[in-house]
């Protein structure tokens, strides 16, 4: 993804020169960019015993073996329509591509460790006996190789991993995505055993976000290494060719989301203390990301606050929805209601901007066209890496300025599901499937807007590196019209189903053993007693 992906290098430079680190959230003179110049202070991780550095050739090797008649990953889903059964089960078979070292990005290309939360989470949807065999196994193996081998010293995580060696880049994401990691895991096995393996990498993990990026003095994490300025051309998460730094909203949400999960995997682990002290912090962080990323006048949380103190709201989508997630605490109801409100009039006003219906912008866009400039619109050209050049993104509705990744649609149906709307986030999964029917979803992002204005018919699927993360769409649909949260205390029933789903049953594993929840006169029920058929 982006121009980063075969970027080797360990120790790239994050700091502009003194001529270039503009105060603005707006560019005063674009014509006078300097080079970036001078030593950086991100200096490479020391390697201390089994850990590496980045570059270093490892080999690995593991195997994924089938128990006689038993399918790796059965997916048991049953609702009244066979037809979209059918397709879910295409879409979570297909979709669960397991490469020679872990699925995500794409088979094919880097496995992005700022993805890593997701792998657990997809795993969440299958059916296995246990978890000792089949794909929960897999990735226990794999989760604990990046325990050993890709958390440094300081707790800084390797951003990528890329067939034999380790990727650092100036992102900072994948440290809370390393620690949502190992409590999703978790969740699914109950494997304290896994847990007590990586749990000394999980606390360098978090000690690199309370006490590497700032948030013991400010309650919200600044990245060391993205500042968020204009022209800056480093990017701090997942959208790589976005200039998201400095006080990253998408970043601090998760790191709020991996602050409570710490707190649920002490108590877990019989630490009271230390789910005391995690809990506290969490409030803390809570406190500061409600007081800081709050824009009150457009009803959502900024993207960034920049190391010169200016704010960005182009109204990303991404923590929006994790600020709605229960894991993260960050959002009450009412709040949640209101701000889907505002994304629906967003919605709403990009479609009649760009003369588009409901089924042409049927997916989740990276965010939503707050600002319109001369030659160009979405985000503003200096806040993108190249001035705007790369994937036509001086233009919204290309690439991450306004384009759709399959994860992102997954993370609204869960807040739609959260904020009491599980019919409206099952129409979403209808939607999403019945797309799956006509295109396989074959490709890395969806152009749903064609032309530089958007003036043509949207060329859809686009570039072939698949993200396979896109199963987030089921899992966090299901979830969502089901109305329920896996916990490491239980299956907790948070809302009512959606109504298409009366009589519907769906199994999967939870902390070890295989649950069903079923739909019967408009209520979820858990069932704990194994899964004994379908």
């Amino acid at each position: 993804r982006g121009p980063q992906e075969h970027d080797l290098n360990p120790n790239p430079n994050p700091n502009p020169s003194p001529n270039d680190a503009r105060g603005s959230g707006s560019d005063p003179n674009p014509q006078s960019r300097k080079p970036r110049t001078g030593p950086s202070s991100w200096p490479a991780p020391t390697p201390t015993g089994a850990l590496v550095q980045a570059g270093t050739r490892q080999l690995v090797t593991w195997q994924l073996i089938a128990a006689a008649g038993e399918p790796l990953a059965p997916f048991r889903l049953r609702t009244r329509d066979m037809a979209f059964d059918g397709t879910a089960a295409t879409f979570a078979g297909v979709f669960n591509m397991w490469a020679g070292n872990i699925f995500g990005n794409s088979p094919a290309s880097a496995v992005c460790l700022h993805e890593m939360s997701w792998f657990p989470q997809i795993q969440g949807l299958y059916a296995t006996p246990s978890a000792a065999r089949g794909v929960h196994a897999a990735l226990a193996s794999e989760l604990r190789r990046f325990a050993r081998h890709a958390v440094q010293a300081n707790g800084f995580v390797h951003a990528r991993w890329q067939q034999f060696a380790y990727q650092d880049l100036t992102i900072n994401d994948q440290v809370p995505h390393f620690i949502l990691a190992m409590y999703h895991h978790v969740v699914n096995t109950g494997d304290r055993g896994f847990l007590e393996d990586v749990w000394p990498a999980t606390l360098r993990a978090a000690a690199y976000c309370w006490d590497g990026m700032g948030m013991a003095s400010n309650g919200l994490a600044s990245s060391p290494t993205a500042h968020g300025l204009p022209h800056e051309d480093h990017a701090n998460n997942w959208y790589d060719i976005i200039n998201f730094g400095g006080k990253d909203a998408i970043m601090n949400a998760m790191i709020v989301q991996a602050l409570s999960a710490l707190s649920e995997l002490a108590e877990f682990r019989g630490d009271l203390q230390g789910a005391a002290l995690w809990r506290a912090r969490h409030i803390r962080a809570v406190a500061a990301y409600n007081t800081q990323l709050w824009n009150a006048s457009a009803g959502l949380y900024s993207d960034w606050i920049d190391a010169a103190g200016q704010r960005r709201n182009y109204f990303y989508l991404w923590q929006q929805f994790s600020s709605i997630d229960p894991l993260s605490g960050i959002a009450n109801a009412t709040r949640a209601q209101g701000m889907l409100r505002t994304i629906d009039r967003l919605y709403a006003a990009v479609r009649r901007r760009y003369n588009k219906t409901l089924d042409d912008l049927w997916c989740t866009p990276t965010n939503l066209d707050a600002v319109r400039g001369p030659d160009w619109s979405g985000v503003a050209p200096w806040d993108t890496y190249g001035n705007g050049s790369l994937q036509s993104q001086r233009w919204y509705g290309h690439y991450e300025n306004g384009c759709c990744f399959l994860f992102q649609t997954g993370l609204e149906m869960a807040a739609r599901g959260t904020a009491g709307d599980p019919d409206g986030a099952f129409a979403m999964l209808q939607r999403t499937l019945g797309r799956f029917n006509t295109a396989r979803f074959w490709g890395q992002h969806y152009d749903w807007c064609g032309g530089l204005h958007c003036q043509d018919p949207a060329p859809g699927w686009r570039d072939p590196d698949v993200i396979t993360d896109g199963l987030m769409v089921l899992v966090s649909g299901l979830r969502a019209a089901f109305g329920i949260r896996p916990t490491l205390q239980k299956v907790e029933v948070v809302g009512r189903p959606a109504q298409a789903l009366e009589g519907a049953a769906w199994q999967f594993l939870h902390l070890g053993r295989c649950v069903t929840v079923r739909v019967e006169g408009g209520h979820t029920h858990i069932d704990y007693s194994g899964c004994h058929g379908h």
